[in-house]
């Protein structure tokens, strides 16, 4: 049972029993979805939005907030708060809601509120109730597992956060730097065999129309929805994603919350999500579940695993929760230990959170193996308290040092220490160095340097460009 078909259940019950009852939406997508849940179930109601007649006598009336909002003080007076003795609001976490709802708990109405993800709600909230875990939604049938895929994760270090989220701009130019349209297609096309039905999540609106475009040069159909899709259009391209005419729906905000659309098969995550809350919503459009449909599949180009985790595990929410909060706390988490960061399969770069096979495709990584070097000759007996001198370090020695050291401060791999070292010296790095750079083509090779050798952490060495 969907959170709505919840707010239905209670509004009758709420209006038998004599109270006028409000339910809030902030989405056109969202008002005509609660609509048609009213309808399907024969209950009368008035609608308080642009494009339908305003009746209030109804007890019980859906309204959008922006309408709303720009009638108080125009039209209607403050005793418009006083008309309801309840109010319901989908996706309460927005806060497109908090000055009206402010104000109407003023005047005594009951404010209940609905979301998947209770993450910065405003204060007037009192108590939070759990209406069920993941795994209970799963166990029960209502939702799917989630098989996630990462082929790239763009490095976001300076792009300015707001409110927890990545901001716009620097958003869209990091992602559009980093990711090639070839990967994103070539990914799709690998583990999405059939071109089932797909939501592609842009880094904005004009990139949203540019895949769709990139799909259509490739023989693939594609349909982009936005906030100025007529309602009539948007219909007709939701009943063509679920019949499997159009194979690809781009967007950039308007799908990425409340959005039921259980057909929907792949997801393809490009927009990169600073908060947990945005990546959660957006990824809970494909976990609904629907006939014949055993998982979701998510090809994350965004980075969204390696910041958030997993969208299949139970979370603890509490009252007062905020994005940074939670990104704070994850951190500390991985930190500690108490959480083990993910790991990507360099087969098929499908994720996992632990073990030494992957579960996609059965690739079973091999533990890496670095040689002892042993030198001849013998042990003697030492004799007396002699303090040695400590041994002078070649300039290669030096150099190594001050590479390592410098690439575990600056979070880089053992190959960006391999690159720096014949930059400065102008000399490959040998054998004889110590620790013994790993080969190229092991694994150790692409792993950070902090992961490889993690005593380098100790140090805090600054390095300057020679």
């Amino acid at each position: 049972m969907g959170k709505r078909r919840i707010i239905v259940e209670e509004v009758k019950q709420a209006a038998a029993a004599g109270a006028r009852c409000l339910v809030l939406t902030n989405r056109r997508i969202l008002m005509g979805q609660a609509i048609q849940d009213f309808q399907a179930h024969g209950v009368e109601h008035g609608v308080l939005a642009a494009g339908y007649d305003f009746n209030l006598d109804h007890r019980i009336q859906v309204g959008s907030i922006q309408t709303i909002r720009s009638r108080i003080g125009k039209q209607w007076d403050t005793a418009f708060f006083r008309l309801f003795d309840r109010i319901w609001i989908d996706e309460c976490h927005r806060r497109d809601f908090d000055s009206f709802a402010s104000k109407a708990a003023e005047t005594g109405a009951v404010i209940q509120g609905y979301t998947a993800t209770p993450i910065n709600l405003p204060p007037f909230y009192k108590s939070l109730v759990t209406g069920g875990t993941v795994s209970e939604g799963r166990k029960v049938g209502a939702l799917v597992p989630c098989h996630v895929f990462a082929p790239e994760e763009p490095s976001m270090k300076g792009v300015r956060l707001v409110r927890g989220e990545y901001e716009y701009k620097g958003m869209v130019q990091r992602v559009m730097q980093c990711i090639c349209f070839a990967s994103v297609f070539d990914e799709l096309t690998k583990q999405n065999h059939f071109w089932e039905p797909t939501l592609l999540f842009a880094p904005g609106v004009p990139e949203s129309r540019w895949f769709v475009e990139q799909f259509a040069k490739r023989g693939v159909s594609a349909a982009h929805i936005d906030a100025e899709t007529n309602d009539a259009e948007r219909q007709r391209i939701l009943t063509a994603s679920r019949d499997g005419e159009v194979k690809v729906l781009c967007s950039y905000g308007v799908l990425r919350e409340g959005f039921d659309a259980g057909w929907l098969r792949f997801g393809v995550l490009v927009q990169v999500c600073g908060a947990l809350s945005t990546y959660l919503q957006m990824v809970g459009r494909m976990l609904r579940a629907w006939p014949g449909k055993q998982y979701a599949t998510l090809l994350d180009f965004s980075g969204a695993w390696h910041r958030h985790g997993s969208p299949n595990i139970d979370r603890a929410w509490k009252l007062g929760d905020t994005d940074i909060k939670l990104a704070k706390a994850r951190k500390l988490s991985i930190q500690k230990g108490e959480e083990i960061e993910p790991i990507r399969c360099p087969q098929c770069g499908g994720i996992r959170s632990r073990g030494p096979k992957c579960p996609h495709c059965g690739y079973a990584h091999t533990r890496s193996v670095r040689a002892v070097r042993m030198l001849n000759g013998t042990l003697k007996k030492m004799v007396g308290n002699v303090v040695k001198k400590k041994p002078e370090l070649s300039s290669d020695q030096k150099c190594w040092n001050t590479c390592l050291y410098a690439a575990a401060a600056r979070g880089r791999t053992v190959g960006n220490a391999v690159g720096d070292f014949y930059r400065r010296s102008k000399r490959q790095v040998t054998q004889e160095l110590n620790p013994q750079p790993p080969n190229p083509g092991s694994n150790d090779f692409k792993r950070k340097v902090i992961d490889v050798w993690p005593w380098l952490n100790r140090r805090k060495v600054a390095c300057q460009s020679t």
